[in-house]
């Protein structure tokens, strides 16, 4: 069996990033895979791209009860970094809660134990990496115990590799396509704060017609139609950062 780690550098498309991952999860004893990546294309509808190898049953069923706005996974790996075990789960959940009916659904489709890596990018790009057995925790929880040092990892290059899957009109591609110059960079962060053109002008001791002009090219670049949702979509995209 070849390394799903060194292969997945050369990965270019999801079918062989989901052949990577397949190799990955099996070689540590596990039945079932999954990445998302959550690229923040919108506020409200981000973008979501999977390599997916979890039951194609269970992935209709998550979408059709919306799940993802209730998956104590998804809720664990938004705020935190560290991987979570999904026993741990079991342990925090009361009988009878949302948390309990989904983690019980899950195990009826082949996915009652695992672990789920979280992927913090510093493009504001997101993604989890999970593993999953239909066994139970008793016969995971060594397995569990030696895939937590390379799953962390191992999440980290299917998130590069799928940023840099050579498709044009990804959205991966579209973020990275938009480019702003360093003066409309920074006009974009003292708008941000809410300075008007004139004081913008004023300290950067230009004209208030070339802070204009400077601010009507990033909102064209950026598909916005104000200055305010250019700075929403800057923000967004990780283009605009406050200094440290």
């Amino acid at each position: 069996m070849s390394n799903p780690l060194l292969d997945i550098a050369s990965a270019n498309n999801i079918e062989d990033i989901e052949l990577c991952c397949r190799e990955f999860s099996l070689a540590h004893g596990f039945e079932h895979f999954i990445y998302a990546d959550l690229i923040p294309t919108s506020f409200f509808e981000p973008s979501i791209v999977i390599a997916n190898g979890y039951p194609e049953a269970w992935r209709n069923h998550y979408a059709e009860r919306n799940y993802i706005a209730s998956d104590p996974v998804v809720l664990h790996c938004v705020s935190r970094s560290d991987p979570l075990v999904w026993e741990d789960i079991w342990k925090s959940i009361d009988e009878g809660s949302k948390e309990y009916e989904f983690m019980s659904e899950a195990c009826e489709y082949g996915l009652c134990s695992g672990v789920s890596f979280s992927i913090h990018s510093p493009k504001t790009t997101f993604g989890i990496f999970s593993l999953a057995s239909a066994l139970s925790f008793e016969a995971t929880r060594e397995k569990i115990e030696l895939v937590l040092p390379r799953g962390q990892a191992f999440g980290t290059q299917i998130h590069n590799a799928i940023s840099n899957i050579p498709q044009s009109d990804s959205d991966f591609e579209n973020i990275k396509q938009v480019h702003l110059t360093e003066r409309e960079q920074q006009c974009l962060a003292f708008a941000a704060e809410g300075e008007t053109s004139s004081t913008m002008a004023s300290r950067l001791n230009v004209s208030e017609s070339t802070i204009i002009f400077h601010l009507q090219n990033a909102t064209k670049k950026l598909g916005a139609t104000n200055r305010i949702q250019a700075v929403a979509q800057a923000i967004t995209k990780g283009i605009l950062k406050p200094r440290l």
